[in-house]
């Protein structure tokens, strides 16, 4: 392993460990019993590097799932809004969508790059309508909702990185 590599591991894992401990502070979070997501979280994130520090580009995938899973569990575990499982399983697949996206990416299958881009568009969508109908019209009143507080910038966030990671994969559509 080159020391350029190394250097990137530790850089996300300093980057992640500090989102972590800046959105406790920011937020008032609990850290104590609630950490258990970090045994799926870590595993992924874990998984992410190994796959941008490797030829075996194939380890996005389950990094991706590992990763997206364990973000799930941490917003349920720290809103105490365990009832959004109703919509929050369409970010698995979701997450499954862009570990393909990056795996053909990296192994400059594009073939697998737009399947990987369309599978994560359609779950979600998934999400988001599922979202907006769970939130608004089954947990309560529509805009004072976890659902536009926090969950709709957090995926307006996830949006936007992935338009950012689309823009350098040349395609057109």
């Amino acid at each position: 392993m080159t020391t350029s590599t190394r250097n990137q591991r530790l850089g996300v894992g300093l980057i992640v460990v500090g989102a972590v401990l800046l959105l406790g502070s920011l937020f008032g979070w609990n850290f104590g019993l609630a950490l258990w997501p970090l045994f799926i979280f870590v595993p992924g994130v874990l998984l992410l590097l190994a796959a941008i520090g490797t030829a075996v580009s194939g380890l996005f995938i389950p990094g991706c799932v590992l990763t997206t899973l364990g973000l799930i569990f941490f917003v349920q575990e720290f809103t105490d809004h365990y009832e959004s499982w109703a919509y929050a399983w369409a970010l698995l697949p979701a997450a499954v969508g862009a570990g393909l996206f990056l795996h053909g990416r990296r192994s400059g299958n594009t073939e697998l790059t737009g399947q990987g881009r369309r599978m994560a568009g359609i779950a979600a969508t998934v999400f988001v309508v599922g979202a907006v109908f769970f939130e608004g019209f089954i947990f309560g009143d529509f805009t004072d909702t976890w659902f536009f507080r926090t969950g709709l910038p957090l995926f307006l966030i996830a949006t936007g990185a992935f338009l950012l990671l689309r823009q350098g994969d040349g395609s057109k559509d």
